[in-house]
């Protein structure tokens, strides 16, 4: 691993918030990567942030770990302090969260953006996040949560693997909604594919 003082320096040199995010959990994850043989998994609305580009607004970087790793000691390293289940950064204004439970989709599916050369960050599938967005749409009537699955869809229409996410949807009682979405994506596709 390079001089981590090295890249901690560089990534608060970032000036770019979104990228100043996506850095730090970069070196987060080779860390865990070189030590343990897992990753951590951007999922939720930073994962809607990276697909957007950064449209999507959020104040925190969600991960959920492959298998379990006691991050403390890396966060501590990394200069976070420890809000409950929270880690901030002061220096970077950064805030991390590691919510509960299991990954909320494939592991094949899981995207891989590199950051830096042999630095990458992982992110849940568009297909799995997708369902996420329309499942929160569907238990809370969210608008945001469908506005956003409306947008992936229409922006990444051709790399979608629609068997996987037809499957799911079945499988989690949301075809009927995602179906409608579709329908709606493929009448109004071109306006919304050049929406990132």
């Amino acid at each position: 691993m390079r001089n981590l003082e090295y890249l901690y320096e560089a990534t608060k040199a970032t000036h770019d918030l979104f990228e100043r995010r996506l850095k730090i959990v970069a070196i987060l994850t080779k860390m865990i990567e070189e030590e343990h043989g897992t990753v951590p998994v951007i999922v939720g609305g930073s994962a809607v942030a990276i697909y957007s580009q950064g449209l999507y607004a959020t104040n925190d970087t969600d991960l959920i770990l492959l298998s379990y790793v006691d991050v403390q000691p890396y966060m501590l390293e990394l200069k976070f302090n420890k809000f409950g289940k929270d880690y901030y950064n002061n220096d970077l204004d950064v805030l991390v969260e590691f919510p509960s439970g299991n990954l909320a989709g494939s592991p094949e599916k899981i995207t891989v953006h590199e950051v830096w050369e042999n630095y990458p960050v992982y992110i849940l599938g568009v297909e799995d996040l997708i369902l996420d967005r329309i499942n929160s749409h569907v238990s809370t009537n969210d608008t945001g949560s469908k506005e956003w699955a409306l947008r992936l869809m229409g922006a990444l229409y051709d790399s979608i693997d629609w068997s996987y996410i037809h499957k799911f949807a079945h499988e989690q009682e949301v075809l009927q909604t995602l179906e409608k979405f579709q329908r709606t994506v493929k009448r109004y596709r071109r306006n919304l594919d050049k929406l990132f």
